[in-house]
């Protein structure tokens, strides 16, 4: 005899149901599922506010939140930035989430803000270097090096908005590049103690033979007493050796 209370019946025919403990199985299953995709939730909520916390910070020293997304000191946040765009333009990006960005000052279209972003670098670059004399031909950022130049071509023909003129002077720009041709050296000297962990350029240094010339009449010029203290104070902070025979 067939137990009929195990079947439901549907359409014409019947559908076997589950027993009680298959049942109960399958709820708890349910459960489980429900709090793994909770504790998911939960996760990715706190990663995204850790970055945001990052980008205020940014923004703080900025002034900005166009984050490079090649940004040596947080990779992750310029990347976690452009995923937000991305995000925004298929419609991912939950509104709450788009109101905090906006409330902060994100811009959606990076291009209108190239500007912004690659002043973003310079300031950076101003962090580590103390100056904003980017060499043209910057090897980690060529692009930064070419924008610095063009903002001082605009400038000369009065291309360059006043704002723009403005942010750059508060960070020390100068526009005299050739008064300034001691910096552009330091600042090539700086990367080059940076990836080589020593400041003794050789000489005929094929990349840059100009740093390698440099380098040897900074050392010219302390045995002949010419070389201002500042500069001295400057090479030696960055662990400059007079005596390095090369």
């Amino acid at each position: 005899m067939v137990d009929t209370k195990r079947f439901i019946f549907v359409g014409d025919g019947p559908y076997k149901g589950k027993s009680s403990g298959e049942r109960k199985s399958s709820c708890t299953g349910q459960r489980l599922v429900k709090r793994l995709l909770k504790r998911a939730n939960q996760r990715l909520q706190e990663q995204w506010d850790k970055r945001f916390g990052q980008l205020v910070e940014y923004h703080r020293v900025n002034g900005h939140c166009n984050v490079p997304r090649s940004y040596e000191p947080n990779p992750q946040l310029g990347e976690w930035v452009n995923t937000q765009r991305q995000f925004v333009k298929t419609k991912k990006l939950a509104a709450d989430r788009v109101a905090k960005l906006e409330q902060l000052g994100f811009r959606w279209n990076v291009r209108v803000d190239k500007w912004d972003v690659r002043f973003g670098e310079l300031v950076e670059y101003h962090r580590v270097n103390g100056h904003c004399n980017v060499p043209r031909s910057y090897e980690p950022n060529p692009q930064l090096g070419e924008w610095v130049n063009t903002q001082r071509q605009f400038v000369k023909t009065k291309k360059l908005a006043a704002d723009r003129v403005a942010k750059l002077e508060q960070l020390g720009f100068r526009w005299n590049v050739r008064v300034d041709k001691w910096d552009v050296r330091f600042g090539e000297l700086v990367e080059y103690h940076r990836v080589n962990g020593h400041c003794n350029v050789p000489k005929r240094y094929e990349p840059n033979r100009q740093l390698g010339s440099w380098v040897n009449t900074q050392r010219a010029y302390r045995r002949k007493g010419k070389l201002a203290a500042d500069r001295v104070a400057k090479l030696e902070e960055l662990g400059f050796q007079w005596s390095a025979a090369l």
